[in-house]
């Protein structure tokens, strides 16, 4: 696991926003970020370019600080703290009104989350939609996750009606994941991540 010395570094090819600095620049404890994606046409992912892709990045020293933020405040710290493991934290998020359903279209939804341990577990990164709904009729990608979440995601989760892709290569090219909403292990591909798809559920 790194340890994080100036979190603004995780800007992905962009810049944290003014605003976010204090939240961004804790130091070591700052291990959690949310990053915002903004909403694609369904076709966007091959040859995209870092360069249109630049996300608003802030960190935190806490996965409950992060979620709160991403989210919105639709889901507060106390319900992921009291949330017991993995599986009791999926189910607050999938339930959230964080989380677009074809019932039920939430702006600024939660996309991805992604760990640099197996199992979701460790640091981690948190996705969401800079605008647009999810994967309902849109993609979301990032082309190049950065010098310090490259080569480090181990597992990830998606939501919003978003599978995701991992790619070995900056700009989704060399070996990639399956498509799925869920990978408690990334295989060949963990620790080897530098590029993320989000596209929509068949």
């Amino acid at each position: 696991m790194r340890v994080l010395a100036v979190v603004a570094a995780v800007a992905l090819g962009g810049q944290v926003p003014a605003g976010t600095a204090a939240a961004a620049e804790r130091g070591p404890g700052a291990r959690h970020c949310a990053i915002g994606l903004t909403a694609k046409t369904p076709d966007h992912v091959r040859g995209a370019s870092a360069e249109n892709e630049a996300a608003p990045v802030t960190c935190f020293g806490t996965l409950a600080e992060s979620i709160e933020f991403a989210s919105g405040g639709r889901i507060s710290r106390a319900e992921v703290d009291r949330a017991k493991g993995p599986d009791e934290l999926d189910r607050v998020i999938a339930n959230s009104a964080a989380v677009s359903t074809r019932a039920r279209a939430e702006a600024n939804p939660l996309l991805g989350f992604h760990y640099d341990y197996t199992d979701f577990g460790g640091d981690s990164a948190v996705y969401y939609g800079a605008n647009g709904t999810g994967c309902y009729g849109a993609t979301y990608g990032i082309s190049n996750v950065g010098d310090y979440w490259n080569d480090d995601f181990a597992s990830g989760k998606s939501y919003s009606n978003c599978d995701h892709t991992v790619f070995e290569n900056a700009n989704y090219l060399g070996a990639q994941s399956d498509a799925d909403s869920v990978h408690s292990d990334y295989g060949l591909l963990a620790e080897e991540v530098t590029s993320i798809a989000y596209t929509p559920w068949p």
